[in-house]
Parts: structure tokens; sequence; C-alpha cells
């Protein structure tokens, strides 16, 4: 078997491997790499948790740490739907995003973007002194790169 030499050959055999593997394959590498991006969000931004929800509620990847992926897509869809709600309410466009105080020491973010035209939110939670919103709006392109 042949070594690769640079990285145009390593991306021609991940091709290659893409095709003959299939779409399950594809699918199972996008959330891997999902899945990694999230765990370097979190640990960068001191976050909790991290997920990405498609606009089902469907949990597309998720770094939990000890809350349930199941919890944490079903808060994320709830915030989605008020972020649809207050943009009714308020007449204007769809709003981004927001954060809501949990308790005294944490709190949730949610962003909402789109990939060719279907909705994802990105929620995260974290401690109240954390300045997250930043930390959210730079994750939100290289995040929507990979489901590109």
């Amino acid at each position: 078997m042949a070594r690769l030499r640079d990285s145009s050959e390593i991306k021609e055999a991940a091709s290659l491997l893409e095709g003959l593997l299939g779409e399950q394959a594809t699918g199972r590498y996008r959330e891997a790499k999902l899945e990694r991006a999230l765990a370097a969000l979190c640990e960068r931004a001191s976050f909790s948790a991290a997920a990405i929800v498609d606009e089902r509620g469907l949990p597309i990847a998720a770094r939990t740490g000890s809350m349930p992926a199941d919890a944490v897509a079903a808060f994320a869809t709830i915030l989605g739907d008020a972020l649809v709600r207050a943009a009714g309410v308020l007449g204007k466009g769809s709003p981004m995003g927001f954060s809501i105080e949990l308790d005294y020491s944490s709190k949730a973010l949610v962003r909402r973007f789109v990939v060719r035209e279907v909705p994802y939110l990105l929620v995260a939670f974290c401690p109240q002194e954390v300045d997250a919103q930043p930390e959210i709006e730079l994750a939100v392109e290289p995040l929507a790169a990979i489901l590109r």
C-alpha cells in the first residue's frame, strides 16, 4: 500500500472512502466532526453543555456532560419555539437568539441559524459570569460549514 504524501491525496482518499461507504458513513463522520467542534467550544468557553438540534427537535450532535442529550434537545426546542413566537409578537423578522437565566448561577443560550434552508438551533449552558454570546457567534459559521 502506498503512503499518502500530501493533503490533496488525503482529501482524495477520504472522498473515495466516503463514496464507497455511502451516506451512512458520511453522516457518522459529520456527527463526529460536530461533536468534536462542540467539545472544543465547551472547553474554550467554559460551557457545561452544548448541542445542535434540527427543526423537529432531534439532536444532531451534543456535548452534554452530565445532562441527558434528550433533555438538552427538548430544552432547545422550547427555546426555539419561543424565538419564533417572539418574532410574531414583535412583528419583526425571526430573532437569531437569546439567553435565559436558569437559576442564580447558570444560564442557557440559544442561537438559530440556517443551512441550505434548514433551520438549526445551537444551545449552550454555562455559568452566569461567562460572557458566552461572542463564543456562540464565533461557533456558528464553523458548525454551519460542517452541516453543509
